[in-house]
């Protein structure tokens, strides 16, 4: 059992959290890459936009399917002038935040070029549910090809409905996750997307990816050099643990976890860490 060995890095992992500062702290509370809020004043002191919804294609690919859903989006046209570009912020793997719509440095950039915002929540993450729950036959429709062509509809269908002109330009925002969709979208639909902005987006899957590791570093070592170690440390102790049947109560105890920690097997070894 590695509890009384692994207990100083454990601890030298909590203080280094404790002592990184806001923007560190909120880099790792976020799961899976999603995109969060935006950094800047408190949303509060601004009008969020209201939930609108699109009809959305469940299958893009069957012409025998035509079962349609409801897809969320957001809309701020506080800048927009007729004949100006569009910027669509593409949602990814969490709920879509309307803070966007008010926040950010992509809507310093709408405001200076008279742009149309638009935000678009993925399919099957927020309030945006093809169907009803999430089976196997209904995870099927969830992937990066369907949520590529629910944008290439909504830019085809929004396109009509505002009016825009021929001619508009159509520029894609998307950051991690979303940024692989923004560069994909200007790849595959070039003749509806102008141009893309794709922030930190993995565009070639790879098995191993030291590189991430490095930024990684790179980031904690701006706050302090102990946090590095630190991290470090408690990273490789927490992954000997995670073969402990023991360990891993230990573990969910001591970080006070909703579920305890099951391992049975290497793929849950995988998605406890």
């Amino acid at each position: 059992m590695f509890v009384s060995t692994f207990t100083s890095p454990l601890l030298l992992f909590c203080i280094a959290i404790a002592l990184c500062d806001a923007r560190l702290n909120r880099m790792l509370s976020q799961k899976h890459g999603k995109l969060g809020e935006p950094f800047g004043h408190d949303s509060v002191l601004y009008s969020l936009p209201p939930d609108l919804w699109f009809e959305q294609k469940l299958d893009h690919f069957n012409v025998e399917d035509t079962r349609t859903w409801k897809q969320r989006y957001f809309v701020n046209s506080t800048w927009f002038k007729h004949g100006g570009p569009v910027f669509l912020m593409i949602g990814g793997e969490g709920e879509a935040s309307p803070k966007w719509m008010v926040q950010g440095a992509w809507l310093d950039y709408a405001q200076h070029h008279n742009a149309l915002a638009v935000q678009v929540e993925h399919r099957f993450y927020g309030k945006s549910r093809p169907l009803p729950d999430l089976s196997l036959s209904s995870l099927q429709y969830l992937s990066s090809e369907q949520a590529l062509a629910d944008l290439a509809h909504f830019i085809t269908s929004m396109s009509a409905s505002y009016q825009l002109p021929p001619h508009t330009n159509w520029i894609a925002f998307g950051g991690s996750y979303p940024g692989s969709l923004a560069a994909w979208l200007r790849y595959k639909y070039p003749h509806l997307v102008h141009g893309a902005m794709s922030a930190s987006g993995p565009l070639r899957a790879v098995l191993d990816f030291p590189e991430y590791f490095k930024v990684a570093t790179e980031a904690l070592a701006t706050v302090s050099p102990k946090c590095v170690k630190a991290v470090a440390e408690a990273t490789s102790a927490i992954s000997k643990m995670l073969k402990s049947t023991d360990d891993a109560k230990y573990l969910t105890e001591q970080f006070r976890l909703c579920k305890p920690l099951k391992i049975k097997n290497q793929l849950h070894k995988y998605f406890a860490w």
